[in-house]
């Protein structure tokens, strides 16, 4: 290393330290003295007040009532969230992805509708880029009893094509229907309209 070298690294090192010096003091000093107008100080940091807005009665307590869910309305929760996040996943794919999205899904399905979809070996591939994307838009419950369910659900999807400079956008409705299996609700067929 040359003279010079050592000269600069000495010089940052040295402003370096002084730095640190400098912070350490201005935020672990003690806080300056204000000197208010008719010559007295005060010794304690400027502090700025917030008085609470007065109410037309102090003493009253807002009650806020808490709406109790029936086991229905959690029934019907569930099944929206299972059905939409089924067709979100099971819609969106490209044609690289070796049906992934399928087989990601396959603990969701149940048997016979694994069976209708379980991706079959191909011999062909397309070496040129498509894919889709779907996204839940609205659902509504068609029907709902203890052991089977229809969710309708709407979506926006969107068809992505290698030399294709924006995708196509257009919207499809599905039809999810779902089974309870043992303590799991499972998709049993789905059906894009």
């Amino acid at each position: 290393m040359s003279s010079f070298t050592k000269k600069i690294l000495i010089l940052v090192v040295v402003i370096l330290i002084g730095v640190g010096l400098w912070a350490f003091w201005t935020f672990f000093s003690e806080p300056s003295t204000l000197e208010i107008s008719n010559n007295t100080t005060v010794d304690q940091p400027i502090k700025k007040i917030i008085k609470p807005i007065p109410t037309s009665k102090p003493e009253a307590v807002v009650k806020k009532e808490v709406k109790k869910v029936s086991p229905e309305e959690i029934l019907q929760t569930n099944l929206v969230k299972v059905a939409s996040d089924f067709v979100e996943r099971f819609g969106s794919y490209s044609n690289h992805n070796s049906y992934e999205n399928i087989k990601d899904l396959q603990f969701a399905m149940t048997e016979s509708m694994w069976n209708n979809v379980q991706p079959k070996p191909s011999i062909k591939s397309t070496p040129k880029y498509s894919g889709m994307t779907t996204k839940v838009i609205t659902s509504n419950i068609i029907k709902s009893d203890n052991t089977l369910a229809k969710v309708d659900i709407a979506t926006q999807r969107q068809e992505f094509k290698e030399g294709s400079a924006q995708p196509r956008v257009f919207y499809q409705n599905v039809l999810v229907t779902l089974v309870k299996d043992n303590t799991s609700w499972k998709i049993d067929n789905i059906e894009w309209k």
